[in-house]
């Protein structure tokens, strides 16, 4: 299969499959750097990022803090603003975020993109089992 090349926020290319590259939209990938989205995804982890402004509530959002650093993260919006909420189960260390609407203008808190894909890399096992 054909393949085309993605650029990621570090500056460096990840090879995708090419039906990402004339569908209409623009991508970036990210490499997962914490566990806040446990089980689906883990450090390490790369993903294909698909430049959108909005998402579903079960969409992986790439969501972008003062145009400065982004997480990833459900998004849920209401009335009064959004909650931002991990995958991961332990509630204490990765409680919801909720920000009200003038936190959103000031943090300018805004949507980047949904996760479209994620590649993990295998661990690989020593002689006697152990992962490295």
């Amino acid at each position: 299969p054909k393949h085309g090349t993605i650029e990621n926020w570090s500056g460096e290319y990840v090879v995708w499959p090419s039906n990402y590259r004339y569908d209409g939209y623009q991508y970036f990938s990210l490499e997962i750097d914490g566990d806040s989205m446990y089980p689906t995804l883990s450090k390490g982890d790369i993903v294909l990022v698909r430049v959108v402004d909005e998402v579903t509530p079960n969409d992986y959002a790439v969501i972008s803090f003062d145009d400065d650093y982004g997480v990833i993260k459900f998004l849920e919006q209401n009335e009064k603003g959004i909650i931002l909420i991990s995958e991961n189960p332990d509630k204490k260390l990765y409680p919801d975020q909720l920000y009200d609407l003038k936190e959103i203008m000031k943090r300018k808190i805004h949507v980047v993109g949904k996760v479209m894909e994620t590649r993990r890399p295998l661990m690989r096992r020593t002689k006697l089992g152990k992962k490295q």
